[in-house]
C-alpha cells in the first residue's frame, strides 16, 4: 500500500541570520509549505531561475542584491512577508 502524498507547494526564505533563517522556514512548513531558505541573495536569485514559490519571507534589511530578488517575486506575484524578529 503507497502513501498518499500531500502536495506541498514551495515557499522561500531569504535572511543571513541563521536562527531568523530557521524559524521561517519552520514556520511555513507548519503551514503546509515546503521551504527552501537562502542566506545569500545570489543563491536564491539563482534558485529563482527555476522556481517560482507561492509565499517569500524575507528579511527586511535591503541590499542591491535583495532588492534585485525582491522585484523577481515581485513581478511574478508572489506573497511577500517579512522576517518577523524577537
Amino acid at each position: 500500500m503507497t502513501e498518499k502524498r500531500r502536495y506541498r507547494p514551495p515557499a522561500l526564505v531569504l535572511c543571513e541570520w541563521d536562527d531568523l533563517l530557521r524559524r521561517g522556514c519552520h514556520a511555513l512548513r507548519s503551514q503546509g509549505y515546503l521551504p527552501l531558505g537562502f542566506s545569500h541573495p545570489a543563491d536564491a536569485e539563482a534558485w529563482l531561475d527555476e522556481e517560482t514559490p507561492v509565499i517569500a519571507v524575507l528579511d527586511d534589511a535591503r541590499s542591491e542584491a535583495t532588492e534585485s530578488v525582491i522585484r523577481i517575486l515581485h513581478d511574478r506575484g508572489v506573497e511577500l512577508l517579512p522576517v518577523r524578529r524577537p
